[in-house]
């Protein structure tokens, strides 16, 4: 912020009889966020489900948080680790995921998919099971 701005912040704290320190701006931050969110909930929505186009890109989605790498993203879901990376870089150019504060190299999401009432379907991708059962009938 350029100190005009500031200084146009501070006369206006003044003028409204308000001065934020410290602590004040975390519960005026989280009621920023909250208005932000009501006012963009149909376009945040529609860009999700545009961009989580599958079953297994919401799951992926949804288990990246932060902590997971990507063999483990792999474990949860059955989608291979090098799609999760692909789907990592490209989720973060399109501002739907960010760096992970907690592990470096991984990623976070930035909204649940519940948040926008996104509903993902639970357990592995279904291929890997149609594998294993075409390779058991095919003996």
């Amino acid at each position: 912020m350029n100190e005009s701005k500031r200084e146009r912040l501070a006369a206006s704290q003044e003028q409204s009889g308000q001065k934020l320190e410290g602590d004040d701006f975390i519960p005026l931050l989280h009621k920023f966020i909250i208005y932000t969110k009501l006012a963009n909930y149909e376009n945040i929505r529609n860009r999700l489900i545009t961009i989580l186009d599958s079953e297994d890109k919401k799951r992926v989605f949804e288990a990246t948080e932060g902590n997971n790498g990507t063999r483990q993203i792999e474990s949860i879901t059955g989608v291979s680790k090098d799609t999760v990376s692909n789907w990592w870089d490209k989720w973060q150019r399109e501002g739907i995921v960010e760096e992970s504060k907690e592990v470096r190299g991984r990623r976070c999401k930035i909204v649940s998919l519940g948040e926008f009432g996104i509903e993902v379907a639970a357990g592995k991708k279904e291929r890997s099971k149609r594998r294993k059962t075409d390779q058991v009938s095919q003996k």
